[in-house]
């Protein structure tokens, strides 16, 4: 029997996939798949000049000519230096802002976007007739060791997707997880004490490891489980990193980028003695990355030194107001007595 005007009740339940989806090891999997997909070797690739040297280092794998337009000191993108001719606009969305959405150049029918919206929980598309991919990175915002999703409004090469027990990244990387875990909290088991090289260690060998990696993997079992109850907690972990960057603004306003997005990832904290800070930082139990540092390849006249005066504060749900005050309050120690450091 058909139903031409009653809808059914009961039965499988029906799905309309709105797009192309797949989930990898990493974002460089991701991109790796991404270009892959859409054929995109040897093709010109108009880069944003603030980003993440893997990033340049991967279009090199496939011999892309690459180019750069201007990343604005506020993070908006200046498209008015882009090149006449390209095949492939890349987009970052730094620090979970959506600059996607704010395309106002025309793209023809010819044109690749790729969106990297590495700090947000889940890539955001646009609207648009050209082929459109956008990927982000769960590593980079959870405690997953690995996980990247992609979604894309063209079909995705999944056969070239590999099993993750092909990979030893995930496993050691989650090796060092625990290790820090029981570092942090050996209070508890005192008997079994742990050095805190131990677990750097294993952090570092693993970075290694997904340096050399060059296949495109899929994310590991532990992560998928993990995934699950990161989601399932998103509405809570976006409020907690709402009230913590709300704390930090209000204690650190002159410092602080303004950053726009409904899910903050790191805030960034502005310093002119950004290297003695860190130092100091570092001595009260403090560890804060720059996004990105300057990269030392040969594309080095080409990148933006915007972030060279910049640290990452995280935000996420390990750290409470308390913490960002007290964090807080060792930067404005560091200002008053920075002579004497």
């Amino acid at each position: 029997m058909t139903y031409q005007h009653i809808k059914p009740i009961g039965g499988e339940a029906e799905y309309a996939q709105p797009n192309f989806e797949a989930i990898t090891q990493t974002g460089r999997s991701s991109l790796r798949l991404i270009i892959e997909s859409a054929k995109l070797q040897a093709k010109h690739v108009a880069l944003p000049d603030y980003l993440c040297e893997v990033i340049i280092d991967i279009f090199k794998e496939y011999q892309s000519k690459i180019h750069f337009y201007p990343v604005n000191q506020d993070l908006s993108l200046d498209y008015s230096a882009l090149p006449k001719h390209f095949d492939v606009l890349y987009i970052i969305n730094y620090f979970g802002m959506d600059l996607g959405k704010k395309l106002t150049l025309p793209l023809s029918a010819g044109h690749t976007l790729i969106i990297d919206d590495v700090f947000y929980p889940m890539p955001r598309m646009i609207e648009i007739d050209t082929a459109c991919y956008a990927f982000n990175s769960l590593r980079k915002i959870s405690k997953l060791a690995d996980g990247s999703l992609i979604r894309a409004n063209r079909p995705l090469l999944l056969e070239l997707i590999t099993g993750a027990t092909n990979s030893p990244f995930s496993t050691l990387k989650y090796s060092a997880k625990a290790l820090k875990h029981r570092f942090i909290y050996q209070h508890i088991e005192p008997q079994i004490p742990l050095s805190e090289q131990r677990y750097l260690t294993k952090f570092e060998q693993a970075e290694r490891l997904l340096d050399s990696q060059k296949n495109i993997v899929a994310v590991s079992m532990q992560s998928q489980i993990m995934a699950m109850e990161f989601y399932r907690q998103l509405q809570d972990e976006t409020q907690t990193r709402r009230e913590n960057y709300l704390c930090l603004k209000q204690l650190l306003a002159n410092n602080l980028l303004q950053i726009d997005t409904d899910f903050y990832s790191f805030s960034v904290l502005k310093h002119a003695r950004k290297s003695e800070l860190k130092k100091y930082l570092a001595s009260q139990s403090i560890y804060l990355p720059t996004h990105w540092p300057v990269s030392e390849s040969n594309y080095l006249k080409s990148i933006n030194n915007i972030s060279i005066n910049w640290l990452s504060i995280p935000l996420d749900a390990r750290y409470t107001i308390q913490d960002m005050e007290r964090l807080a309050k060792a930067i404005q120690d560091f200002d008053q007595h920075s002579t004497s450091f």
